[in-house]
């Protein structure tokens, strides 16, 4: 299946698109960042991450990581015309945060905005369950595309509405 039209698939659901392969992980990741990059460059969605899973999984770095990232494309979508240094208003934005402001700014942006998060590296169901429940079906065409190793996790990422794909490689382009 074509991923770009998985996920500009017209439904307001929140869909996760679940991508696995078997001819090696480099090339499941090349196909789904040349997307990401795409739909970044043509502003489809308000807030972009590309979070690549830690092992052992940490809720709270995972949180900071997507913040600093919604952050980032937040002053990139409201520059203005003189040279803004975002790292450093990043940075600024999340060294005065404590844990509880963090959750509650996560809620707002995720509840109000349409959202491209994909999950690098996803090894374990017990991954998915703890990051999907921080993702409510806020009816804005937001897409999650989970990138695993794992076909089984691939398939137990993925509910009704959602969808697996297997990234074949059938030549060295």
């Amino acid at each position: 299946m074509d991923l770009s039209k998985l996920i500009t698939e017209e439904s307001e659901d929140i869909r996760v698109i679940a991508v696995w392969g078997t001819s090696g992980f480099l090339g499941q990741t090349v196909v789904i960042k040349g997307e990401y990059d795409n739909l970044k460059r043509s502003k489809k969605f308000e807030l972009y991450t590309w979070i690549r899973i830690v092992h052992p999984f940490n809720q709270l770095e995972f949180l900071q990581c997507i913040m600093r990232q919604f952050y980032q494309t937040s002053f990139e979508a409201g520059k203005v015309q003189e040279e803004i240094n975002i790292g450093a208003q990043v940075l600024k934005k999340m060294g005065v945060m404590k844990q509880d402001d963090l959750v509650d700014a996560f809620s707002e942006h995720v509840k109000k905005k349409s959202y491209l998060i994909v999950l690098n590296d996803l090894s374990t169901i017990e991954e998915w369950d703890a990051i999907k429940e921080y993702f409510p079906n806020n009816k804005k065409r937001s897409r999650i595309i989970v990138s695993t190793q794992h076909g089984e996790v691939a398939s137990l990422c993925a509910d009704q509405e959602s969808v697996v794909s297997e990234i074949k490689q059938s030549s060295v382009d």
